[in-house]
């Protein structure tokens, strides 16, 4: 048992680390595509979504959760499903909060951020990372 609360907690630890670098680069790029290019925030979040894509599953597959066995393509298609629903819900939070709330866009973001972080830990945790 010991054990097992230390690997979860390293896993936390380095989720956080990766997944606050994440969360750092959209709350920045979003913030940054909203402001100064006026861009919808439906592209804003599509922008950001390629990013996921391309540069933290790889980092959250080897360094967080240490799955190098596992085929790539398996976890990488729950990957995909998971960050669709996270962006989906991501970019309705951010909609509600800076397109009807009219939060300007760094703090609207924050609120979706926040709600969303630990949904994204607990289901790549216990379902794209499983095992």
């Amino acid at each position: 048992m010991k054990f097992y609360l230390h690997k979860i907690h390293k896993q936390l630890i380095n989720f956080s680390l990766i997944g606050g670098f994440g969360v750092l680069s959209n709350w920045i790029l979003f913030s940054y595509l909203k402001e100064i290019y006026q861009l919808s925030t439906f592209f804003c979040s599509l922008i950001f979504y390629i990013f996921v894509l391309t540069v933290i599953f790889p980092m959250q597959k080897f360094i967080t959760f240490k799955k190098r066995k596992s085929p790539i393509n398996y976890e990488f298609n729950k990957f995909f499903i998971n960050h669709t629903a996270y962006i989906f819900f991501d970019f309705c939070l951010s909609f509600l909060f800076v397109d009807q709330l009219h939060f300007i866009p760094i703090v609207g973001k924050f609120f979706s951020l926040a709600l969303m972080t630990p949904l994204s830990f607990l289901s790549q945790k216990y379902w794209v990372f499983k095992g």
